[in-house]
């Protein structure tokens, strides 16, 4: 604690201003705007979406990253090469969506430095995923609008739409929507233009 009265007083006074500013909506949409702009710039991202939500703090993420409207990704997600994201795409922590992998196949080179192949197939996630924390998903899988992806899991193939998978290698273990009309619902809405709302962010 700092033993100056000026100091005392000035803190717990800047943490009220802070919070009285956070709760008016148009000052909180510029500080985020902000702050996603100098992300896109910092990371090259050009085709990343205005509305989309980046924690600054990430590990990798390649140039040529594709990601739709209000897609997010937390902290420390790493994005390898010739992937897509749908729009509201949630990623969580340390997501690893893999890139190229290395040469093998080259006698008298090590591997470190046979360099690494090209990714042929893009890597599609779409629209309204959920990809829990920690969740590996390998290079040219394609997964289905609505899916969820648990904590921890490793995707090694396409999954079905509005599908719930996990383990290693993940596997379906249950549907998102018990009927096909919730599932048609849901459907004619991703259908429409982008809708607008508050995004859930991670709290510290």
């Amino acid at each position: 604690m700092y033993r100056t009265g000026w100091k005392i007083w000035y803190l717990p006074m800047n943490r009220k201003v802070r919070r009285k500013l956070g709760g008016v909506s148009w000052f909180r949409n510029l500080i985020r705007a902000l702050r996603q702009r100098y992300v896109r710039l910092k990371y090259r991202i050009p085709h990343v979406h205005p509305t989309a939500s980046l924690y600054p703090r990430q590990q990798f993420l390649s140039a040529d990253l594709v990601a739709h409207e209000y897609a997010f990704l937390a902290q420390n997600c790493h994005v390898g090469a010739n992937v897509e994201l749908g729009r509201y795409v949630m990623l969580g922590p340390s997501v690893l969506i893999v890139g190229g992998d290395h040469e093998i196949n080259r006698p008298g080179i090590p591997m470190i430095f046979a360099g690494r192949s090209e990714v042929a197939t893009k890597t599609i996630v779409e629209a309204d995923v959920w990809i829990g924390a920690n969740a590996i998903v390998m290079a040219g899988v394609r997964i289905g609008r609505g899916s969820v992806v648990a904590a921890g899991a490793v995707v090694t193939k396409d999954i079905e739409p509005y599908s719930i998978v996990a383990g290693v290698p993940a596997k379906k273990i249950k549907d998102r929507f018990d009927t096909e009309e919730e599932r048609r619902r849901h459907d004619e809405m991703l259908d429409q233009p982008p809708e607008s709302g508050e995004v859930c962010t991670l709290r510290a």
